[in-house]
């Protein structure tokens, strides 16, 4: 075709008025040129050269929304809302206005990823601030948020085995401040009550404290909603530090296999502890010790009585070392010996799959979520086949939070040996065509 597309393809968008740039690398003008020509034949549309750039002559008369130009180096196309295309202006673009020379973007143009993007918030932002129908006080957030000049770098790359997209955000020293004020590095304090073969687990740490004076302008909004639930400002500052969900393989319940879930939040002070436990005063609690409480959420349908039924167990709402717990009984019966917390003998601190969570994030088993699926899944169908199929092309995933700023999100593959995007594409079309075939 004479476009070289062994280099990068640079596509820009200008959000009001929508103008939207594709640059391409020209690797032979001739050869474009006769394919172009081939093409073009019998529709009107001309090439014109001047000073040394062709530009193509669609026949538009009045506002120009499209509009194309090459030289031996680049192709250059541009549509513009406002009617005014011109995609030699880019071309001959002084080498000083040009993005490649702004230290915002220099990470964007440096990157040797396989794809990468870079979103410029400010005037997504700007544009959403002048919507007619916008509240005097959302706009004024909007145009607070835009003052933060809020934008994003992201980088994906797929290799063999894995894909990863590597992300990092830019902003005011002002804003940079704010989210690291919040931020705190997790250490992990209740991995240890994790069952080795959980699902997924959710691990960040964060100061609430910090939180309400770096953003005052969300706690006025949401001390009204805290105070009504019965709680202070003081109790909301109070929860600081280690943060950690997590879904665990499932249990019976009735005639029902469910998964299990677990939330710890740590808290100084066990204030919060009892303001929650006059909040669901009105609930079915059950004192099972001390500061620590049953209440009934294992429930299921029973399609014989047509009503929501006891699975004949609890969750345990608990407050032990500094900690606010929510256990189901299989686990707090495993991990509280003699009132006092022990971990797991084996814990996903063991298991090679959740080595991610020595940073703040999320990781995912996929060979766990298979083995799930299965146990709720009572009868497996063609579709339900489909699904298993996707999923085992997985090993697991991991969101992992660098700092503050830099996140990285990674997705292994079962295959070492294969490109990810290649496997998701032979699955995608082996679901298409048993899809064509009626499922067969």
């Amino acid at each position: 075709s004479g476009i070289d597309v062994n280099e990068p393809m640079v596509m820009s968008v200008a959000v009001y008025p929508v103008e939207v740039v594709v640059s391409m690398a020209m690797s032979d003008k001739n050869r474009f040129v006769e394919v172009f020509e081939a093409v073009a034949d019998g529709t009107g549309v001309e090439l014109v050269e001047e000073n040394g750039i062709t530009k193509v002559d669609l026949g538009y008369a009045g506002n120009n929304e499209f509009d194309v130009a090459f030289d031996s180096e680049v192709l250059v196309m541009v549509f513009s809302e406002s009617g005014s295309a011109d995609a030699e202006y880019y071309m001959t673009l002084d080498k000083g206005r040009q993005a490649v020379n702004n230290d915002k973007y220099t990470g964007f143009f440096a990157s040797l990823s396989d794809a990468s993007a870079f979103l410029d918030f400010t005037s997504i932002l700007d544009v959403a601030s002048n919507r007619r129908y916008m509240s005097k006080d959302e706009k004024a957030l909007m145009e607070m948020y835009a003052s933060y000049d809020l934008s994003f770098l992201m980088d994906l790359d797929f290799e063999d085995g894995y894909s990863e997209v590597a992300t990092r955000l830019f902003a005011s020293d002002e804003y940079i401040k704010k989210i690291e004020a919040c931020w705190m590095e997790p250490d992990g304090r209740f991995l240890g009550f994790v069952p080795y073969d959980a699902v997924g687990v959710f691990n960040i740490a964060t100061d609430f404290g910090k939180a309400c004076e770096a953003y005052p302008e969300y706690m006025q909004e949401l001390l009204p909603m805290i105070q009504e639930l019965g709680f202070t400002e003081e109790m909301f500052k109070s929860f600081a530090g280690d943060i950690m969900f997590a879904v665990l393989q499932p249990e019976k319940l009735g005639s029902q296999e469910l998964p299990q879930m677990m939330f710890a939040v740590e808290c100084k002070g066990r204030d919060a502890f009892d303001a929650f436990i006059a909040l669901l005063a009105d609930e079915d609690l059950d004192i099972v010790d001390n500061d620590v409480y049953a209440f009934g959420l294992n429930k299921y349908y029973d399609s014989s009585s047509g009503e929501f039924v006891s699975a004949g167990y609890d969750y345990y709402l608990m407050y032990k070392d500094d900690a606010i717990f929510v256990l189901p009984e299989n686990i707090y019966s495993k991990v509280v010996v003699d009132g006092e917390l022990k971990a797991f003998d084996r814990n996903i601190t063991d298991n090679d799959c959740f080595a991610a969570l020595e940073n703040s994030g999320f990781v995912g088993d996929f060979n766990a979520i298979v083995s799930l699926y299965k146990e709720m899944v009572t009868r497996i169908s063609p579709d339900d086949k489909m699904v298993l199929n996707v999923l085992g092309i997985f090993e697991n995933v991991e969101f992992v939070m660098e700092n503050a700023t830099e996140s990285n999100l990674r997705i292994n593959m079962v295959d070492k040996d294969e490109n990810f995007l290649k496997q998701i594409l032979d699955e995608v079309m082996a679901i298409a065509s048993s899809v064509a075939m009626g499922g067969f």
